[in-house]
């Protein structure tokens, strides 16, 4: 009696198929990592967006427990290292932080989108500035070496431009409108790519085109 004894048939992919598959995946590949870079940036701008809203309600939140006088005289409103002449040292306690000492760092004031912008940077500076109103006032005020400017009040902002109007902090790069010296090496452009953020007076925060100053 003869045995007829089957071979086991090999299977796999032709090479068309092999290259068929890795056309495919490469073309995934082209759609999703964009859209997922667009993703990443955008839970950034609203990682920013969040801190702004929450420097805007600590800054109300002390004027409403001085008599409505904003914080200061203040050298510096947007660094995110606490020192005495400087916004975080004055809001700290209104971001759960409790009294913050010098040299502390808040990260409220720190972007995402900023912070991998400025990633190894030698002495990387600000990101948020303050911006004086219409009038060419510091709505905080200015220690100076011989006259100081007190820290302007709630009230005096709405008598003036108002409240709506007014703009607390933006944001700063090398190509921003508001650049000054001795404010550390800036993001080279725009981190958000489009726009900068402006917290206002009244607590809103808003996208400012690149050819806008607030």
């Amino acid at each position: 009696m003869k045995i007829y004894i089957r071979a086991k048939q090999k299977m796999g992919f032709s090479l068309i198929e092999l290259l068929s598959v890795v056309a495919v995946i490469t073309i995934l590949l082209a759609i999703l990592i964009p859209a997922l870079s667009k993703v990443r940036n955008q839970a950034k701008a609203v990682g920013c967006l969040s801190n702004m809203r929450q420097i805007g309600l600590a800054i109300n939140m002390y004027a409403m427990e001085h008599n409505q006088t904003l914080p200061g005289p203040l050298y510096l409103a947007g660094g995110n290292i606490v020192g005495t002449k400087r916004l975080p040292y004055y809001i700290a306690p209104y971001l759960d932080r409790g009294q913050a000492e010098d040299g502390d760092s808040l990260d409220v004031f720190v972007c995402p989108a900023w912070a991998d912008a400025t990633q190894g940077l030698e002495g990387a500076g600000i990101q948020y500035i303050h911006v004086k109103t219409s009038a060419g006032k510091d709505p905080f005020g200015y220690p100076g070496a011989k006259v100081t400017a007190p820290p302007m009040t709630l009230y005096d902002i709405a008598e003036g431009d108002g409240l709506a109007q007014t703009a607390v902090l933006t944001e700063l790069d090398a190509q921003s409108p508001i650049v000054s010296s001795g404010w550390g090496t800036l993001a080279p452009e725009p981190v958000h790519g489009t726009f900068r953020h402006t917290l206002y007076f009244d607590g809103r925060v808003e996208k400012t085109p690149l050819d806008e100053a607030p």
